[in-house]
């Protein structure tokens, strides 16, 4: 057996020495002195990586993935197009899917060049993922965000599973690929937003959102599943699924339901079961109401924001008056007449009075609120008395004027003598 194991260190001593002098190689390529022109250099350095790429191709090697992250760094080091990120990105994933990591997924296993070639591809794939969502360039940013997902997946299929797998690793890769799909499938979702017209492609990238979704739960439960098994319990409370993750992959479906055109009674049961789950808290339901409102749902928009406000009112903690106002403010829009809304404004001024008795308003600065409310009461009443409608306009402006005690000295609204002297006369026609 001796010939056999000499022969096979002499092939691996070749492999290292081929690789170190390609290293120093490219190391001359990229030095000025080197080179007559920095594009030259550029050019060269980028040669000499690529056969290092195709010299460890088909090999199980961490070098060749090195490389391909390298070519990945100078990419984005020379403000390439992203149409080219993404090609860099195709080799690296090409690599990611040969080359072994399994060891370095064990408890206790030192990080090595192959891993920290992988996680540095994944952050800066992520950055750019993100600037390109925020400049809404959804293609690539989808794209992008696919392509991490292709890096982290097989790492994944080969993670070792036995006494010493490292939990805190192995969910790590689950919520870095969870959080990938999620955002692919917000990505394709704001495609299908933008092909109002165009049912087919429309259809297609809610399709591709769908599936993303439900890949993602699966992580999810797999995850929780781990974690249920484990008896690190630390492990358990620091797990990197985080209530954010769920809280969007929750709101990033429930705009796939919406857009896809499921019945109001499903939506409104996918509501009432996500926001009984911890993860899904009160600002969940105040974006689900926007979404609703969005897809033309008014109705069950209406329902989350009373949800909303049910359990803000509830709250121990000290009320946040603002955000109440606001939630009444978008229900009265969501209606389709004026008078729907007066129903409203008494509950709010049921609440906001007795805040106000309480002392509770003083420090709520909500001088622009109280703008709006005593305003838009007050233009009611005087909407239906230039109809003659004159009861209507009567417990509108009696509104606005409770309104106008709870907030008084409010600037830019008519005075108090005015909105009297127009309350007496609206009186007057309704004892006639």
């Amino acid at each position: 057996m001796a010939a056999p194991a000499q022969g096979w260190r002499r092939q691996q001593e070749r492999r290292n020495s081929s690789w170190s002098n390609l290293q120093r190689r490219l190391q001359m390529s990229v030095n000025p002195l080197a080179s007559e022109s920095a594009t030259v250099a550029t050019c060269l350095w980028e040669d000499l990586a690529t056969a290092g790429l195709e010299f460890f191709e088909s090999q199980e090697d961490p070098n060749g993935l090195i490389i391909s992250v390298q070519l990945l760094i100078r990419a984005l080091e020379l403000k390439r197009s992203d149409t080219e990120l993404l090609q860099r990105l195709d080799a690296v994933a090409a690599v990611s899917a040969r080359v072994s990591l399994q060891a370095e997924l064990r408890n206790s296993a030192p990080a090595t060049p192959g891993l920290a070639a992988l996680r540095e591809a994944v952050s800066l794939a992520w950055s750019r993922g993100q600037e390109l969502g925020d400049s809404c360039q959804w293609e690539l940013a989808a794209s992008m965000f696919e392509r991490i997902h292709r890096i982290l997946q097989p790492l994944d299929t080969l993670t070792p599973h036995g006494p010493d797998l490292d939990v805190a690793r192995l969910q790590e890769l689950w919520s870095a690929r969870a959080w990938c799909l999620v955002l692919e499938a917000s990505a394709r979702v704001q495609q299908a937003k933008d092909l109002k017209t165009n049912a087919q492609d429309r259809s297609m990238h809610l399709q591709q959102a769908r599936g993303n979704l439900d890949t993602a739960h699966r992580l999810r439960r797999q995850s929780e599943k781990v974690s249920a098994e484990s008896l690190a319990k630390t492990e358990l409370r620091s797990s990197p699924w985080s209530h954010r993750l769920f809280m969007i992959l929750v709101l990033v479906e429930f705009e796939v339901k919406c857009l896809t055109g499921e019945t109001e009674a499903s939506l409104q049961q996918f509501v009432e079961q996500a926001s009984s789950h911890e993860a899904v808290g009160l600002h969940s339901l105040l974006a689900m109401s926007k979404i609703l409102a969005a897809s033309s749902y008014r109705r069950l928009a209406i329902h989350c924001l009373q949800s909303y406000l049910q359990v803000l009112t509830a709250a121990r903690a000290a009320v946040d008056y603002k955000q109440i106002v606001a939630a009444y403010r978008n229900m009265v829009a969501l209606l389709s007449s004026r008078n729907e809304g007066f129903r409203l404004f008494e509950g709010l001024c049921k609440i906001l009075s007795q805040a106000s008795q309480a002392e509770e308003l003083a420090s709520a600065n909500l001088e622009d609120e109280a703008a709006w409310l005593i305003a838009k009461s007050w233009n009611t009443g005087r909407y239906f008395y230039r109809l003659q409608q004159y009861r209507y306009a009567e417990r509108w402006m009696s509104k606005s004027l409770s309104f106008a005690k709870i907030f008084p000295g409010v600037p830019g609204l008519p005075s108090p003598e005015t909105m009297a002297e127009g309350y007496r006369s609206c009186l007057k026609h309704c004892s006639t």
